[in-house]
């Protein structure tokens, strides 16, 4: 793919301070993908797609303002409205720009698809589900390259690229069997070379394991309060609970519940939470921020501890804090000690939870949401698959509430989890 030469972009600034706007950025992605699809049982389609973003920052007496174009055609326009922008926009000394970083270029992954491959692959996946997974009705079986650059560079001297190439294994299906008809599941996965089988990557094979057994799923027993495990793909989504209480929005207005906590232990000290954020190691995730942050490896949560909040810059210049050493991308939760089945049998009375869906948690950190493709556990077995089934609690406190995670991990390519029993649950 070919990049904007430094020139190019060079140009684009002075074009920016022509305007009387001295202080400004340009941050533009390029991508392009090539994807195979699985439709009626055989792979008939590869697309080839290629899209460019172009975003312009501006900071002028202390206001600042944004564009996105997708072409340099609206160059022009979009400069003039950046302009007008700013004028409109309220004074903030909170604004700046990211100063000169010594950075290598980043390049990582399988620049360029392998077409071959990746048919030889999909072809085998396709198969092997048929085979092995005959009530399994797939509604969408996607294999896609990604091949990214991106480039920033502002007025004071920062200058940052990167490339990288990754494949994305997307799935989606149903299980219909002479007993009934599961609820759908899906899953996306990352990896930045075809190195495996696919049925072997992140939790496929589970799932489709999964699917067969729900076309036979139940009704809860009874409204009980119990202990839950979280499955890998859903425990990301009670991490992300911190990682926003500890982000911009919620640091500056007040409403985090974490704003004097750093530093203390407030959460189960079997928990801790790193970020993979270094030079894109993990596939998709960005090696440097639209803050112009370079991401740096980091340690967020250590045995119980929160250790970092996850401020942006103009954040950090807002509340006086140290901004974050990343995008919050790449996110590993740590394995534990006990195995998944060891866990499974200390359950008297629970559930396995694979999908999560519902509302966001309110800022207390309240919730309730629909657990879905999900598992009653009794006895220290897994009894039988549930039809939907409400789960409601606070999720700071089953961060706290944290009985056992799993010594087994998945991999998922954009974040890497284990499974998690907490207890003290609302199951309905």
């Amino acid at each position: 793919m070919t990049a904007f030469s430094d020139q190019a972009i060079t140009d684009i600034l002075a074009k920016v301070q022509a305007q009387g706007i001295d202080q400004c950025s340009v941050d533009i992605l390029n991508n392009q993908f090539s994807e195979l699809n699985v439709e009626h049982g055989d792979i008939n389609l590869l697309r080839t797609s290629v899209g460019a973003r172009i975003f312009i920052q501006g900071i002028k007496n202390h206001k600042r303002a944004d564009v996105t174009i997708n072409s340099l055609d609206q160059l022009d326009n979009a400069i003039a409205e950046l302009a007008t922008k700013i004028d409109a926009s309220p004074e903030d000394r909170a604004w700046d720009l990211a100063e000169k970083v010594s950075n290598p270029n980043v390049s990582v992954g399988d620049l360029e698809p392998n077409l071959d491959s990746m048919y030889a692959q999909l072809a085998e996946l396709n198969d092997l589900i048929a085979q092995e997974f005959p009530t399994v009705l797939l509604e969408s079986l996607i294999l896609k390259h990604n091949n990214l650059t991106r480039q920033q560079k502002n007025s004071l001297g920062l200058n940052l690229t990167e490339q990288q190439g990754w494949y994305v294994l997307s799935i989606m299906g149903t299980a219909k069997d002479e007993f009934g008809t599961s609820s759908f599941n899906y899953s996306d996965v990352e990896s930045h070379t075809l190195e495996g089988p696919l049925i072997e990557w992140g939790n496929i094979r589970e799932m489709l394991q999964d699917l067969k057994q729900q076309t036979q799923s139940k009704t809860l027993p009874e409204e009980f309060q119990g202990q839950v495990i979280f499955a890998p793909d859903t425990v990301p989504e009670l991490i992300e609970f911190v990682v926003d209480n500890t982000s911009d929005n919620a640091m500056i207005d007040g409403t985090s519940i974490y704003t004097d906590k750093l530093d203390q232990q407030i959460f189960s000290d079997k928990l801790s939470v790193r970020f993979e954020a270094e030079g894109s190691q993990r596939p998709g995730e960005a090696s440097f921020t639209k803050d112009g942050r370079v991401c740096e490896n980091s340690v967020f949560i250590e045995n119980g501890y929160l250790r970092h909040f996850n401020l942006e810059r103009y954040g950090a210049n807002r509340t006086g804090q140290k901004a974050g050493p990343h995008d919050h991308e790449g996110m590993v939760i740590v394995e534990g000690h006990q195995h998944l089945q060891t866990m499974i049998a200390g359950v008297k009375k629970g559930l396995l939870v694979n999908r999560l869906s519902g509302g966001y948690p309110a800022k207390n950190g309240d919730f309730s949401s629909v657990a879905k493709n999900s598992f009653y556990i009794e006895d220290g077995k897994i009894a039988f698959p549930v039809q939907e089934v409400m789960i409601g609690g606070n999720m700071h406190e089953v961060l706290n509430n944290i009985d056992d995670i799993s010594l087994e991990q998945q991999e998922f390519g954009s974040h890497k989890a284990p499974w998690i029993l907490c207890s003290g649950l609302a199951i309905s």
